[in-house]
């Protein structure tokens, strides 16, 4: 469960009101050029019971709470704020490791001025900001190695500030997140709840999610119902986004996007029923044709459908993250690959005969292996076990056994100029992450 904040309400203040969103945060410098005082701003526009928590977030590595009978001078809590551009990755450790709120000489510090000194007994709160796009290579990794933390502190609120993307706010387990909706509301963009952006003339096509946040299409043309829905769609998502939810919708039935004439609940049952899996389907949610009558799809996941790899997959990683589990399987399956190369030197000079401990070895690599290569290429789902085609450096490398996909990436590495002895599981790993992010956003586009 992820906690939704929402981010910088200047021009969506009374969609916010109206729903009693609880909690806002401000990027420090935008209040001081628009000479906004946050909290005068949430007490003009809710009503005096509302509760409400603001953050403000400070270039000084510093962010301060606000609340009803607390003020910038005196905050409710002040928190650490780690920049990626300025602080270090042992910065960041140490922050998680040592809450600040609990020691009490920091707190009582007379030196340290109070909009800047820790609150004795305040909640453990690490605001991770300024980081690499998610969209990109370095990004994404930072984002699996700020996951990796969030493990290792389960405690700690790790609050990831300034992304677009529901798949890094609420599909990799971080404690709080926020979220801008107004910007893309404005321009005709619904966030769904599963991560998707549609345009809100395509809600038709997704009339389960419309209908489960108790809009219908017809509101949804106007700018303020589509702020609202987003606002509503993020709070869903920060209970809902890593659970299988059977979500059940009520209020207008969904439209028949041919006439545009209300259908009945049982005739859109009756058309989720006859869409079919195709191949590649029920592996990652981005490339399965299935998406838009399945209420288990999120974005950047991979399926979560009974008795599919990909629930197994997610159970054992701990995370339905497509990238994380294709980290993680990458990892296994180059530790496999590297015991199996060497009880097969040993076997070979072995007056035993076959190992029968190897050949399940084998099996297993061969397994896995499959299952890292069809979540790089859904495609792959259809070409069984017997034969493999993983696509490294823009060619088709046909395999017999998907054993070979990590042997074609050990390959590569040692054409670099890296002695095998020197390959690392890291280096496999982040090969095989880098063609993943070149090759499997082209998926849906291939023939």
């Amino acid at each position: 469960m992820t906690e939704v904040w929402f981010r910088d309400p200047i021009s969506y203040m009374n969609e916010c009101a109206q729903l009693l969103v609880p909690h806002i945060i401000w990027e420090g410098r935008l209040l001081d050029q628009k000479a906004i005082d946050a909290q005068a701003q949430i007490e003009m526009h809710y009503p005096q019971t509302a509760e409400y928590r603001i953050l403000i977030v400070r270039d000084n590595s510093t962010t301060v709470e606000l609340r009803r009978g607390f003020s910038p001078a005196m905050p409710f809590a002040v928190y650490q704020t780690w920049a990626y551009d300025q602080d270090t990755i042992d910065d960041l450790e140490d922050m998680l490791a040592n809450p600040p709120g609990e020691d009490m000489a920091l707190c009582s510090n007379p030196s340290v001025a109070a909009d800047r000194r820790p609150v004795y007994g305040q909640e453990h709160r690490v605001m991770v900001t300024r980081y690499p796009d998610a969209t990109g290579t370095l990004g994404r990794s930072f984002l699996r190695a700020l996951q990796r933390f969030q493990k290792d502190y389960p405690e700690v609120i790790i609050h990831l500030w300034g992304s677009t993307s529901f798949r890094a706010c609420f599909g990799m387990g971080f404690a709080a997140a926020d979220i801008e909706p107004w910007t893309e509301a404005r321009h005709g963009t619904l966030y769904l709840p599963s991560g998707r952006r549609i345009n809100y003339e395509q809600g038709v096509q997704f009339a389960q999610w419309i209908r489960m946040l108790g809009f219908s299409q017809n509101e949804l043309s106007t700018v303020s119902k589509r702020i609202q829905f987003n606002i509503k769609s993020a709070q869903w998502a920060g209970e809902n986004f890593e659970t299988n939810l059977k979500f059940k919708t009520n209020g207008h039935d969904p439209v028949d996007p041919n006439s545009h004439h209300h259908l009945p609940a049982t005739a859109v049952n009756v058309m989720s029923q006859q869409i079919k899996a195709g191949e590649g389907d029920k592996i990652t949610c981005d490339t399965c044709s299935l998406f838009a009558a399945c209420k288990y799809y999120r974005d950047g996941a991979v399926c979560s459908l009974p008795d599919t790899d990909g629930a197994k997959l997610a159970g054992f990683f701990g995370t339905r993250s497509a990238d994380s589990i294709i980290e993680g399987l990458g990892k296994v399956l180059a530790t496999q690959a590297n015991r199996f190369e060497r009880g097969a030197q040993d076997e070979e000079y072995s007056q035993d005969g076959l190992d029968p401990n190897l050949t399940r070895l084998g099996h297993v690599l061969v397994q896995d292996g499959e299952k890292l290569a069809k979540l790089i290429d859904p495609r792959l789902a259809a070409a069984g076990a017997a034969r493999v085609t993983a696509f490294y450096g823009g060619q088709h490398i046909h395999t017999d056994t998907p054993n070979s996909l990590v042997a074609s990436v050990v390959h590569e590495l040692e054409q670099r100029g890296i002695a095998r002895d020197d390959i690392t599981t890291e280096m496999v790993e982040e090969y095989v992450m880098q063609e993943h992010s070149r090759q499997a956003i082209d998926v849906r586009s291939r023939p």
